[in-house]
């Protein structure tokens, strides 16, 4: 049983230029990244004999996973001018990871077994994990003058990682694991990574001040 939250969407990216024998100025913000979907909270009760055969097959298995951010669009700015040249470039801010739910597993059959005979092959698994942050978008701006020519690059920050909810196991039956790196329980609750900055540049090329 699976409750997946989905992933945010990509920012739109944004590109600006001008040129003026006097003055002239461009700016550019890229679009912020959609948040992650929250995941609902996920119940399991099963009270029968449960036997599964092959590698990464988990007996039985409860996730709620949050959705990831969107990443933040890009961002490009250039100007060319005569007089004073501006140029402001600003990446958009990744989405923040959605909330996972609370896991709980019930396993009431007393006289019941789950097994399994497989590689990476748990009785039970139950997991409560966070969606990751997205990325920051990049940024670039750029600026040429006979005068002066300021350009300012800002990267989009990386978006939360989501939060997670609580993993209860409470099972009565017998488990049985016959492959390598398979536990009996599996239970994990893990908050979702931040995301990584944009990077950023600038550049300026003036005969009197950049």
């Amino acid at each position: 049983a699976q409750s997946i939250g989905g992933g945010g969407g990509t920012g739109g990216f944004a590109v600006a230029g001008a040129a003026a024998m006097t003055a002239a100025a461009s700016i550019a913000v890229g679009g912020g990244g959609g948040n992650g979907g929250t995941a609902a909270a996920v119940t399991v009760s099963n009270s029968a004999t449960v036997e599964v055969r092959g590698a990464m097959s988990p007996g039985v298995t409860a996730q709620s996973v949050g959705g990831n951010g969107g990443t933040g669009g890009f961002a490009m700015a250039g100007t060319l001018a005569g007089g004073v040249a501006v140029a402001a470039a600003i990446g958009g801010g990744g989405g923040n990871g959605g909330t996972a739910g609370n896991v709980v597993v019930n396993l009431d059959g007393s006289d019941k077994s789950v097994s399994t005979d497989g590689s990476q092959s748990p009785a039970l698994l139950a997991q409560s994990i966070g969606g990751s942050g997205g990325t920051g978008g990049w940024s670039v701006a750029a600026a040429a003058s006979l005068a002066a020519a300021p350009s300012v690059s800002l990267g989009g920050k990386g978006g939360k990682g989501g939060r997670t909810g609580t993993v209860t196991i409470d099972s009565a039956e017998t488990l049985y694991t016959g492959g390598l790196m398979s536990p009996g329980i599996l239970a994990q609750s893990i908050g979702g990574s931040g995301g990584s900055g944009g990077f950023s540049g600038a550049g300026s090329a003036s005969t009197v001040v950049a």
